[in-house]
């Protein structure tokens, strides 16, 4: 009977605790199922949650069969919760469930989840644990021998420090029917090696079956992924013996940065072996059947493969390559998975030669193919070429032009302009523009460079139309030295000249030199800006021709600098402000030089400023050429009057405006 005075506190779990003595009095006359519905829902209302789950162990306890798996998965979560009270109780629900379900393998995740509460820090928790493991473990004794169970209870066997849950969680693991080697060694942590050798021919007598029978019965019985097996005959009397070996453990042990000797070997063979030529025949069975990648070799040495990768990394470190030759003396196998622990170790990408007799570190091979680059005015990869596969060469090349180390668009077959010969050529350009010409062939001769990539480099890094090439593209002459030339021998021996040695006919020559002029005339007239310098550069004039030409053309112009603006509306701005400006100072002195230098316009454009300003009444006064700049001056009335009063006795327009051509404008009176 339940003790009804401890859930007076609440009514709800009250009545449930009454309906729940009822049931046990009366079974007939309560819904159980109901009963446990509504403890479920109290619970997930956070209904006095304590007393809830503790009707609940009640009823787990003596009628597990009423709960269902979907409480138990509800129930699960609540083992999150801080409350010592709430987690024991729902450890006695989980517990019963599960041995009342003990039959069944389908509810393994649920004994897992008790298995779990072994490590549980409350001691209530872990006893009703470790009580409903000893009672499943004797209702149903192979339910734990099931392989993911089993591995769980000894991986948590190695945790526990409570010598007596120890004890109890010893005593089911050891009730299993088999236990392997992998799970002796999980018992026995303190064993320094795990191995196993079983003699058998005695057991084959003890059976009363032949050898073959024998073994294949031991070991379907004992055979388990984890251990490797060795049938091998050890003894002169002829014995076959089963070795068995944790795989982990061997590989822990034979996994080193250096060879082992036959010595080190024996000792750790000793528990299944008594002279080292045992040892070494094990040895030479593990290698043989695989259970050892490395190389035992005739010298009683095992080169585990991380120290043969590790060799073969240091040789790529120090000579940027191997020579296969020279480490013939290994196993062709046994090389190539060398070189492949290499790649997955080290992260060295290798590549080899077409004979397959060399592998190169790549990035050894680059940085040295760089270091050349930056040595050298291009880089000749033609013996690169012939060394490697396709695929390799390619993988080089790529890389370089990355890097930058090489030029795509400038190469002859495998020859290929480098930053260094790329930086060269445009030096050379550029002090090509003061001698007026350059030649490719000249340039290929002096630094080596093939004439091939000059001539395609010249031919992309020279505008079309500031001079003219000959017909091979190998020499080229800018129009400004062209123009001089002309200026001091005339335009028809020049081009005669020229014409002989660029190898194109007179009329052709001079037909390029106009169309060269008018193409690029109309970019300046396509443009909103131009640079003054650079255009002047082009057509091979001086700055001064080049405004001069563009006035000529009504072409207008705002100077800002270098660059000469073609847009309308800053024009008429700066024509305003020309205005402002021109108007203040015949305010303020009474004469104003127009010219280019002191406005941002041309002199035409000042003029007509001054004209219209002239014209509209705003100034009032004299306006002349001035020979002196090539501009136009202003004077003012009161600047002519005043010249007029210094020279009062004798007036001579000459002697007011020496050297001056004098326009006056006479009004009608």
């Amino acid at each position: 009977m339940i003790d009804l005075t401890q859930f007076s506190d609440n009514n709800i779990i009250y009545s449930l605790a009454i309906k729940l003595n009822r049931y046990f009095e009366k079974p007939m006359t309560v819904d159980l199922e109901r009963l446990i519905e509504l403890l479920i829902r109290a619970i997930k209302n956070r209904k006095n949650i304590v007393k809830a789950t503790y009707l609940l162990s009640i009823i787990a306890e003596y009628r597990a069969s009423y709960i269902k798996e979907e409480h138990i998965q509800f129930l699960k979560r609540l083992m999150e919760w801080d409350h010592s009270k709430i987690r024991t109780n729902i450890s006695i629900i989980l517990g019963a469930y599960c041995f009342f379900h003990a039959d069944e393998l389908t509810k393994m995740d649920n004994v897992s989840m008790v298995i779990k509460l072994v490590s549980d820090d409350d001691p209530h928790v872990v006893d009703n644990a470790v009580l409903y493991l000893l009672k499943i473990n004797e209702e149903n004794p192979v339910y734990f021998s099931h392989p993911p169970i089993l591995r769980m209870l000894l991986n948590t066997v190695a945790t526990i420090q409570d010598k007596h849950v120890r004890k109890d969680l010893h005593n089911i693991i050891s009730s299993q029917p088999d236990l392997f080697l992998d799970q002796l060694s999980l018992l026995t942590p303190k064993s320094p090696t795990v191995m196993k050798k079983t003699d058998l021919t005695v057991y084959s007598k003890f059976k009363g079956m032949s050898i073959e029978k024998a073994f294949r019965e031991y070991f379907n019985r004992i055979k388990n992924e984890n251990t490797l097996y060795i049938p091998c005959i050890l003894h002169s009397t002829l014995h076959q013996y089963l070795i068995e070996f944790s795989d982990k453990e061997l590989e822990a042990f034979f996994d080193r940065n250096h060879r082992i000797s036959l010595d080190t070997i024996y000792d750790y063979f000793e528990p299944v072996c008594t002279t080292p030529p045992q040892a070494r025949k094990i040895m030479r069975l593990l290698v043989h059947r695989c259970y050892l990648r490395g190389y035992y070799s005739e010298n009683d040495y095992y080169y585990p493969p991380a120290y043969f990768a590790k060799i073969l990394f240091m040789t790529f470190e120090g000579e940027g390559r191997v020579k296969l030759d020279d480490f013939s003396h290994f196993p062709s196998k046994f090389l190539r998975h060398g070189l492949e622990e290499v790649l997955r170790v080290y992260h060295l990408e290798l590549v080899r030669n077409t004979r397959n007799s060399i592998v190169y570190s790549f990035s050894h091979l680059i940085t040295h193919l760089s270091e050349e680059s930056n040595k050298r005015f291009y880089l000749d990869l033609s013996q690169w070429f012939k060394h490697f596969s396709h695929k390799d060469y390619q993988k080089i090349e790529s890389e370089l032009l990355e890097r930058n180390q090489i030029i795509k668009q400038y190469h002859t077959d495998q020859q290929y302009l480098t930053i260094t010969g790329k930086n060269h050529l445009i030096t050379y350009l550029t002090h090509s523009k003061a001698l007026g010409y350059f030649s490719a062939y000249d340039v290929s001769e002096k630094v080596g460079i093939p004439v091939e990539i000059v001539i395609n480099f010249f031919k992309n890094h020279t505008e079309p139309n500031i001079g003219v090439y000959s017909t091979h593209f190998t020499e080229f002459f800018y129009n400004k030295y062209i123009t001089k030339l002309i200026k001091a021998y005339g335009i028809k021996s020049v081009i005669k000249k020229l014409s002989r040695k660029l190898k194109k006919a007179p009329e052709i020559l001079q037909e390029e030199l106009n169309r060269n002029r008018l193409a690029i005339i109309q970019e300046i007239m396509d443009s909103k800006k131009i640079s003054l310098s650079k255009y002047s550069d082009k057509l091979g004039i001086g700055q001064k021709d080049l405004k001069n030409l563009l006035n000529n053309m009504k072409l207008f112009y705002v100077q800002l600098g270098d660059i000469l603006l073609f847009d309308q509306e800053k024009i008429n701005a700066e024509k305003r402000s020309i205005k402002k400006s021109i108007v203040e100072l015949v305010d303020q002195e009474g004469m104003v030089d127009i010219k280019e230098s002191s406005f941002r316009l041309s002199n035409i454009i000042c003029y007509e400023i001054t004209r219209e300003l002239i014209e509209d009444g705003e100034i009032r006064g004299i306006l002349y050429p001035n020979e002196q700049f090539e501009g136009y001056t202003f004077l003012s009335e009161e600047q002519v009057e005043a010249l007029f009063e210094a020279h009062k006795y004798k007036i001579s327009l000459p002697e007011l405006f020496p050297e001056k051509a004098i326009y006056l404008e006479a009004e009608k009176t």
